[in-house]
């Protein structure tokens, strides 16, 4: 168990990481903060009170960190740089998930501070120029918890998208996504076409004088519910948690 996993290995390896990003973390952050501090005290010269850029501010966060999925593991498709990444001492398990928590819970962290010190600096110079104070910003809103369990999600096909792609990761994702959901969409018009098809017309309107009477309404409300609860399930559930293991074993296959 020692050589697959090591406390102090991981958290040398935490630190590694942590050092080689941190100048990259440090100008995002300030970029963030002055770009929604301008833009919220901007909207004071339009309605006379400056308000935070929350939602802009929250914007900014999330790209900015799967941005920065998507660019993780850079080195690894280099020659040099990943041969330095892969005889760093510490086990492949260590080196994956120093590198996905940095980027899933390190990021939030950061966002939560980062935001918060934008809110703090808005409120002073709002105070200072407009006499007005603006609201700080509140990291445990039940809201901001919200966008968080999303970005989870979301960023775990980014940090696969790291791995697995060797360039352009982010639009390669970004088209390997539209692609995937169009062909889902086909695919559930095409489950509907099959299930309900004999009340369906090849306009795609419904026999409603032919077929009324046949039609059993309960039918669509379970299908309705038991599709809505199957994709909830699998949305909140199982897509980060697959993308997370299915990254990891793509990670060993460098290894090899």
């Amino acid at each position: 168990m020692t050589n697959y996993f090591d406390l102090s290995r991981f958290i040398n390896i935490l630190r590694v990481d942590f050092m080689t990003s941190f100048r990259k973390v440090l100008v995002s952050s300030g970029a963030i903060i002055g770009i929604v501090t301008v833009l919220s005290l901007l909207t004071g010269l339009s309605v006379g009170k400056p308000v935070f850029a929350i939602e802009f501010a929250g914007i900014l966060v999330m790209l900015n960190g799967f941005i920065t999925s998507a660019t993780l593991f850079k080195d690894l498709h280099q020659k040099e740089t990943g041969q330095m990444l892969l005889t760093l001492p510490g086990s492949s398990f260590e080196k994956y998930v120093s590198r996905l928590l940095f980027s899933n819970v390190g990021h939030i962290t950061i966002s939560l501070i980062t935001v918060y010190i934008s809110s703090v600096v808005t409120y002073l110079l709002a105070n200072l120029f407009f006499g007005s104070t603006t609201a700080l910003f509140n990291p445990f809103a039940w809201k901001v918890w919200e966008i968080i369990q999303t970005y989870f999600i979301v960023q775990s096909l980014f940090f696969f998208a790291a791995i697995y792609f060797t360039k352009n990761n982010f639009f390669k994702l970004i088209l390997s996504s539209f692609i995937i959901q169009t062909l889902f969409s086909l695919f559930i018009v095409i489950l509907i076409k099959i299930i309900f098809g004999d009340i369906i017309s090849n306009h795609g309107s419904f026999h409603f004088k032919e077929n009324f009477m046949n039609i059993d309404i309960y039918s669509f409300q379970v299908f309705g519910n038991n599709l809505f609860t199957l994709l909830k399930l699998v949305y909140f559930w199982l897509l980060a948690p697959f993308f997370w293991i299915t990254g990891f074993f793509h990670f060993k296959e460098y290894e090899v």
